[in-house]
C-alpha cells in the first residue's frame, strides 16, 4: 500500500509541474483556469488510487485459503482450496492456473441473472465422495451459494460432460427462485421429506415440480434411499423399474436431483423417450425465465 500511494504521489507531482512549463510555452491560463485544472487532476488521480486500493482488498480476500464451514457437503469433502469472491470479475485474482481458468469458464456459462448469487469457490478432492460438483447455500442467512468441484474437472474445462456438470448444478440455484408472477401463499405444505435440506417456497420452481411430479410416496422413497450407503446404485435400480418417469438414473435420487437433471437435459437438448420424462422437459418450457437462461447458457457454451 506504501509504494502504491508513493507512486500515486510522484504522478500527482508530474501532474502539478507539467502546466508550469505548459503556460510558459501557451497561453497563459487565469488563475481560476488554472485552479480548475489542477482540481480536475487531483480528482482523477483520487479516483485512480479508490480503485487501486478496491483491487488490493479483492485481491487480498480472494487469496483467503483458510476455509470454516459446516454445511453438510464441505464437511464430507477434503477442500484443496477456497476462494470468496465478490462477483465473476474478482476469478481473475485466483492464483493457481487450473482453478482460475476452471471457474471462470462456470462463470462464462452462468447466465448473468446468477453471477451475484455464487460467492464462495471450493476445489476438492474426491476421496470417498462419489460427486464431481456441488453448490449449497452460504450460512447464515442461506441466500448466497458456493460452487466446489472435485480436482478431477479441473482437466477438461470445454468439455461436453463439464458442460452437462455445470449446468446441472445452476440447476439447483434456480430451483430455489420464485416463479415470476406467483404470488406465495400464506401458508404451504411441507412434506417430511423436506425436513433433511429445508422447505422450498411454495412459488419457487422446485416446489411448482415436486407439486406436478412427486407425490409423498415418491418424496418418502427419497427420504429412506437418503440413508443407503448404495445411494447411486439404488437410485439406478429404481430407475430401470421405473424408466419412463425420469430423465436418467441419477435424476432418481430425489427430487432437487430430479429438477436438475431435467434443467440440463431441456437446455442441451438431450432427447427423452419415456412419457413422464417427457412431461417433465415440457414443465420446464413453460417459463419465460427458464427459456431465456436456456438462450443465454447456450450462447455462452
Amino acid at each position: 500500500m506504501r509504494s502504491l500511494l508513493t507512486t500515486s504521489l510522484l504522478i500527482l507531482t508530474v501532474f502539478i509541474l507539467v502546466p508550469q512549463f505548459v503556460r510558459a510555452e501557451t497561453a497563459p491560463l487565469d488563475d481560476s483556469e488554472y485552479r480548475a485544472t489542477l482540481i480536475k487532476i487531483i480528482e482523477t488521480l483520487q479516483s485512480q488510487i479508490a480503485t487501486l486500493e478496491a483491487e488490493l482488498k479483492e485481491r487480498q480476500n480472494v487469496a483467503l485459503s483458510v476455509y470454516e464451514s459446516t454445511t453438510p457437503f464441505i464437511i464430507s469433502v477434503d477442500v484443496i482450496r477456497a476462494y470468496k469472491v465478490s462477483g465473476p470479475f474478482a476469478v481473475k485474482y485466483i492464483q493457481d492456473y487450473s482453478h482460475r481458468k476452471y471457474f471462470e469458464r462456470v462463470f462464462d456459462l452462468l447466465p448473468n441473472a446468477l453471477d451475484d448469487k455464487i460467492k464462495e469457490l471450493v476445489v476438492f478432492r474426491g476421496g470417498n465422495t462419489d460427486y464431481d460438483a456441488f453448490v449449497e447455500t452460504i450460512p447464515p442467512n442461506y441466500e448466497q451459494w458456493l460452487y466446489a468441484t472435485n480436482e478431477d474437472m479441473l482437466e477438461d474445462i470445454n468439455s461436453d460432460s463439464n458442460n452437462e456438470l455445470i449446468t446441472h448444478e445452476m440447476a439447483h440455484i434456480i430451483a430455489f427462485e420464485e416463479v415470476t408472477g406467483l404470488p406465495q401463499p400464506y401458508q404451504q405444505n411441507c412434506e417430511a421429506y423436506f425436513q433433511l435440506n429445508g422447505c422450498p417456497e411454495e412459488n419457487s420452481y422446485l416446489k411448482q415440480f415436486i407439486n406436478r411430479f412427486w407425490s409423498t410416496a415418491d418424496l418418502q422413497r427419497a427420504k429412506q434411499q437418503s440413508r443407503s450407503d448404495n445411494l447411486l446404485e439404488d437410485a439406478d435400480n429404481y430407475f430401470e423399474k421405473h424408466q419412463a418417469e425420469f430423465v436418467s438414473g441419477y435424476a432418481a435420487i430425489s427430487p432437487e436431483e430430479d429438477f436438475a437433471e431435467t434443467f440440463m437435459f431441456y437446455v442441451l437438448g438431450i432427447g427423452v423417450s419415456g412419457e413422464v420424462a417427457k412431461q417433465k422437459i415440457d414443465f420446464m418450457g413453460r417459463y419465460s425465465y427458464v427459456r431465456s437462461l436456456k438462450a443465454e447458457i447456450l450462447e455462452n457454451i
